[in-house]
């Protein structure tokens, strides 16, 4: 089922109020964990995706379920590496990615979606999940399946992945200097898969 609560309004927010900071977010998560290649489930604008390519990672994929509205905002050099799709059904991706992203898109599906999008998140992931998502009481559009941090983590734990604190506290300060949103902050989780 599409989500047509974000229109034209929103993804050009996002281009031009965020585009800074999720470029310098990306490009700060690429230069921290040095994945080889990055999926962004939920990619929006593809802002976070943009930064991790211009500094490197070359091998990027970006699924978006209002592709048809965010396309007009996608910038041309990662264009061709983002398309049309819903992180909470089977993506017909065959293969894994270093590091799943997916920031701020778990609140928005159906909660019934819940179970297969952490699925995709884990079976996509080679290595790393870097995840933000709202808890009960985060005011936003669309906010239809707020979990608290826990929920999330014990999910992602049971799947093979180890949450990592440590990679959060190296973060915070960083991502904040660049001007990131307080929400993004607040909610970030990061995984590595087991050994």
């Amino acid at each position: 089922m599409r989500n047509r609560r974000y229109n034209d309004k929103y993804y050009n927010r996002h281009f031009v109020q965020y585009r800074e900071w999720e470029n310098s977010v990306g490009k700060h998560i690429f230069e921290t964990i040095r994945p080889s290649s990055i999926v962004d489930l939920g990619c929006g604008v593809g802002s976070y995706l943009e930064g991790a390519f211009h500094a490197g990672c070359k091998d990027i994929k970006g699924i978006e379920l209002s592709y048809d509205l965010a396309k007009k905002y996608i910038v041309e050099d990662i264009a061709s590496y983002i398309s049309e799709g819903d992180a909470t059904t089977d993506l017909g991706i065959d293969r894994r990615f270093d590091c799943v992203m997916s920031f701020e898109v778990a609140e928005h599906i159906d909660p019934k979606g819940t179970e297969k999008f952490i699925e995709n998140l884990t079976s996509l992931s080679n290595n790393y999940i870097v995840i933000t998502a709202a808890p009960p009481g985060q005011r936003g559009t669309g906010h239809i399946n707020l979990r608290e941090k826990k929920f999330w983590i014990d999910a992602i734990e049971s799947k093979g992945f180890i949450f990592q604190d440590q990679l959060i506290e190296l973060f915070w300060p960083i991502w904040k200097s660049f001007g990131t949103a307080k929400y993004i902050l607040k909610n970030l989780m990061v995984f590595k898969r087991k050994l």
